[in-house]
């Protein structure tokens, strides 16, 4: 059968119509190049459509922070997107010093990079990047850390909250439902779009409010969603 998405679910604010346009050959081929340098298998490097599209948001952002960076492959590309003075904040509960060590060697020189090791759902590493970058608002929080919705939804407390209304929070793998013991981050979204709209960027669809995967696939991954600060902001 063909699938088609009620236009219900299209009705999406104006300021993420830059990520509708499918990826461009020079965007596939820069992210495919950025990654292939960060892959243990460069061979299996792929394109992610869905981040090009929803990372275009990113052009021009001063304060960024990813949660769960170890291959630093995802922070690297940013780094292109970001405006060249950003101040940029890498969390991770595990050193990956080759990967580090290329990030730092390839940073734009302008950019400001604060590395916290720590787990993203304690308090302490919360309180690290703060004490690193102070408190100042984010203009987009990545969050890509544990995949299971307790943590999903720790991650958003600590730090998407840190957003400023100009800004945005990303969640990646909003597909995924968890396993057999664990619900997963699409359950965590599921929540959160209960008190503050959530759009999603799928690989080959168009920007819509998210909805749940409507397949019972195992390994559902995928997809990145979406929630504006001006949203967020405006529910507390």
């Amino acid at each position: 059968m063909a699938f088609h998405i009620s236009t219900l679910l299209k009705r999406v604010p104006a300021d993420l119509a830059i990520c509708q346009p499918a990826a461009s050959e020079s965007e596939i081929d820069h992210f495919l190049s950025t990654r292939k340098r960060y892959a243990t298998d460069p061979a299996k490097a792929l394109p992610e459509e869905d981040k090009i599209r929803a990372f275009r948001l990113l052009k021009g952002a001063r304060r960024y922070a990813e949660i769960g960076t170890f291959d630093k492959f995802n922070l690297r590309y940013v780094m292109d997107l970001l405006d060249p003075a950003a101040t940029i904040v890498d969390v991770d509960i595990a050193e990956n010093p080759p990967a580090r060590s290329r990030l730092e060697s390839e940073k734009p020189s302008g950019q400001t990079y604060h590395c916290i090791i720590g787990d993203s759902s304690s308090t302490e590493t919360r309180d690290a990047v703060l004490a690193a970058v102070g408190t100042d608002p984010f203009d987009a929080v990545f969050i890509d850390a544990n995949h299971v919705a307790t943590y999903v939804m720790t991650d958003f407390a600590l730090y998407g909250e840190l957003v400023s209304p100009n800004g945005y929070v990303f969640f990646h793998d909003v597909k995924w439902e968890g396993g057999e013991n664990n619900k997963g981050v699409a359950d965590a979204i599921d929540v959160l779009q209960r008190f503050v709209p959530v759009y999603q960027v799928l690989t080959g669809e168009p920007v819509t409010h998210w909805y749940r995967p409507l397949n019972r696939k195992p390994n559902n991954w995928g997809g990145i969603a979406i929630i504006r600060g001006e949203d967020l902001h405006n529910a507390f």
